[in-house]
């Protein structure tokens, strides 16, 4: 795999976003893997990886440089640089795209139980300087009805990256650091944007809630998994790799699935693991 990105698990399987090339290129080498949950607990990813039909290099197929990902009815929406599209689970057939007028660089998403989604503008270009900042940072509302509405912008969001869903609203992971820290903020349906928690590293990536009502968010600065409290306060920090992008909680399977970006695969955190001390 190359540049995993994003896991989603649904149902008995996971979905895995594989960007290859560069994140923000429109080059059509974008692929979404799969692989049976069951399978994978007992043996791991790679022996369980299975192609799809959503493959950049289809003629049938657009996708750039996919990254987060969700599932709502018949559909798998997939983040990919200035628009969310959409995929059948079922056959691949790629339906329309869902434009986010001025976006540059579409991280993440999540289905918020209503039938619409939130998505994360991360606001990034790349150029030979490295990732710099766009301003089109924003977090973005997608209704029932395919209508995306900008809900949030400005200085408050950072770099927004990871995204989960909170009352209402989302918390979301800011990519950026700040003094070495990482920050995490609540956006309300109003677009009001409030600090929520910070964490000792930032490039803050993936967010999920656990069943016991704690979150864990995936850092590049700390190559690891943080776990805070329902209140945002520390609790653990685990390691993890070299570029921990958009993890999913495997509820039943007692597992955090964790995309390695830098190395090409997916790793697993064991619940029973998340205990180091902050």
């Amino acid at each position: 795999m190359d540049k995993p990105e994003s896991v989603l698990i649904d149902g008995d399987r996971m979905w895995i976003s594989v960007i290859g090339g560069s994140p923000a290129d429109q080059n059509d080498d974008g692929r979404i893997m799969t692989a049976e949950l069951a399978c994978a607990r007992a043996q791991g990813v790679a022996a369980c990886l299975k192609a799809t039909g959503i493959d950049g290099a289809k003629d049938e197929v657009k996708l750039d440089g996919p990254k987060g990902m969700a599932r709502i009815g018949d559909w798998l929406y997939v983040a990919d640089i200035d628009k969310v599209r959409r995929f059948n689970a079922a056959d691949g057939k790629q339906g329309d795209d869902i434009a986010l007028a001025g976006a540059t660089f579409v991280n993440d998403l999540v289905a918020d139980g209503a039938g619409g989604l939130w998505v994360s503008d991360s606001g990034l270009k790349f150029t030979d300087a490295g990732a710099e900042p766009t301003g089109s940072a924003a977090i973005w509302r997608i209704d029932a009805a395919g209508v995306a509405t900008k809900i949030a912008s400005g200085p408050g969001l950072g770099l927004p990256n990871g995204v989960t869903t909170q009352g209402e609203g989302v918390l979301v992971g800011r990519f950026d650091d700040e003094g070495g820290e990482g920050r995490i903020v609540s956006v309300s349906a109003t677009g009001e944007i409030k600090p929520w928690a910070s964490v000792p590293k930032g490039g803050l990536d993936g967010l999920g809630w656990l069943p016991s009502g704690e979150l864990v968010v995936s850092s590049w600065g700390a190559e690891s998994v943080f776990v805070l409290g329902a209140d945002g306060a520390l609790k653990a920090t685990v390691p993890a790799h070299k570029g921990p992008a958009d993890l999913a909680v495997d509820a039943e399977g007692q597992l955090i699935w964790i995309p390695a970006f830098m190395d090409g695969g997916v790793t697993n955190l064991p619940f029973a693991k998340l205990t180091t001390p902050g």
